[in-house]
């Protein structure tokens, strides 16, 4: 009897493959009747011009067979013929889908996203494009040059705006986040802008800084240095004659008086003046200097990381940990490291502060690339000089002139400034030529890492 129980488990087994095999064909057959009655009404139906019945009929049948390439570029025509620009760019998606390796469905969405303004789906058929061509043998080289044609286009839409002043010193958003504002000048008075440009103040102080938490430190002629607020009412005045006031990004603001810097709460509490340097707290953490070397505090006070290092890179206003990583200097190297001090990556010549989430210009063997805030090399070295990315452009500079890229590299604006800024999040960026100063405005397509 034990014997046999093999034999008989097999003979269960080959029946119920046997079965399975007869509901495959089956379900075949069924599939293949359904998707010949939907092919025949569908015809039915162009052959009518009833092109809203054809294109249900001809969808049923594409979604029994997603691969079938032809039907799903036939659908774009019945699109155009009904007008509907959404239907056709999601055929057109559908025999990407079908065949990833063939360039003219990509093409064709694209040029219709750029019709209609459909720039984020644009963006995203770009990318696939760029990753399932790059070794198809069915591409084209005209075809290619299509694609890069309307690379430029999506990517390349800019203007320039007026910038009425003098100095410009860098947008800032604190602790990355919020409106982007920045200092500027003209005619020696300083005043603050925001993210577009325009003025947020008036420019008739003879210091100013950024605002934040409510409050923004000024001093105007024979007047101490104090803090304001949104109101323009005094608010918060040090005591002592303060040299510098930082900004009140967090619950404390640096305050340099006789020489040394500490911190200044809003209750007008002042202490701690143990600093040759104090910046600005950002994401519960600030840059100091210390005996000389630069090190990082908690708003605790205590060391978060030792002074160690010959320089921390900071911009105009004392940040430099927006993004959750700094820029240390030993000798002749830079490092990147997290804020609890572990080295990220070091060997850097010169480093540019994160302007966003997305990749730092970083300068190594005499030419700027980009590094991630993992420390890795994304876009290996080769420009003369650059600046960090920032809603998906990065200015860079070739033959003595600025241009910009995208994060696929290509250079989305042609070199042609004596200088332009790192973008803020609204697309804007600070730039000079022979003529002017100004503002060169893009849209915004990339905010995320």
């Amino acid at each position: 009897m034990k014997s046999a129980m093999p034999l008989i488990a097999l003979l269960v087994m080959a029946a119920l493959v046997l079965i399975s095999w007869s509901n495959v064909n089956d379900f075949r057959t069924e599939s293949k009747e359904k998707y010949d009655q939907y092919m025949k009404k569908a015809e039915m139906y162009e052959e009518k011009k009833i092109y809203i019945d054809a294109v249900k009929q001809y969808e049923s049948a594409l979604k029994l067979k997603p691969e079938n390439y032809e039907l799903a570029m036939k659908l774009t025509g019945l699109y155009t013929e009904l007008e509907d620009d959404k239907g056709y760019i999601s055929a057109c998606r559908k025999a990407i889908s079908s065949d990833k390796t063939q360039a003219e469905p990509y093409i064709m969405a694209l040029e219709k996203c750029c019709e209609i303004g459909e720039n984020k789906q644009a963006r995203a058929i770009l990318a696939e494009a760029k990753v399932n061509l790059k070794d198809s043998q069915n591409v084209t080289e005209e075809q290619r040059s299509s694609i890069e044609q309307l690379e430029l286009k999506i990517f390349g839409t800019n203007r320039t705006g007026p910038c009425n002043v003098d100095e410009f010193y860098g947008f800032h958003q604190i602790n990355g986040k919020g409106d982007p504002v920045a200092l500027v000048k003209k005619d020696d008075r300083f005043g603050i802008i925001n993210g577009h440009g325009s003025k947020l103040t008036r420019l008739d102080y003879d210091e100013i800084g950024l605002p934040a938490s409510g409050l923004m430190a000024v001093m105007k002629e024979g007047e101490r240095f104090f803090f304001t607020s949104s109101g323009g009412y005094r608010k918060v005045v040090p005591d002592g004659e303060a040299e510098a006031l930082g900004c009140f990004s967090g619950t404390y603001a640096p305050v340099k008086i006789d020489g040394k810097y500490g911190y200044i709460n809003q209750k007008m509490d002042q202490g701690h003046f143990d600093y040759d340097y104090a910046g600005s707290f950002e994401n519960g953490a600030a840059i100091v200097q210390k005996d000389g070397k630069w090190g990082v505090i908690g708003t605790d006070f205590s060391e978060k990381v030792a002074p160690e290092f010959d320089e921390i890179k900071i911009d105009y206003y004392g940040f430099g940990l927006t993004y959750g990583v700094f820029f240390g200097k030993k000798g002749e190297s830079w490092g990147m490291y997290k804020t609890s001090g572990e080295l990220l990556a070091d060997g850097f010549e010169d480093v540019r502060l994160f302007a966003s989430a997305q990749p730092a210009a970083v300068k190594q063997g005499g030419k700027w690339g980009f590094a991630d805030r993992t420390g890795k090399i994304v876009i290996d070295p080769k420009y003369d000089d650059a600046d960090s990315f920032s809603c998906g452009y990065a200015p860079v500079k070739q033959n003595g002139e600025w241009g910009c890229i995208n994060r696929e590299q290509l250079m989305v604006i042609e070199p042609q400034y004596d200088l332009i800024s790192a973008f803020n999040s609204e697309g804007v960026a600070y730039c000079e030529d022979e003529e002017d100063k100004k503002f060169l405005i893009v849209t915004v397509y990339d905010e995320k890492e």
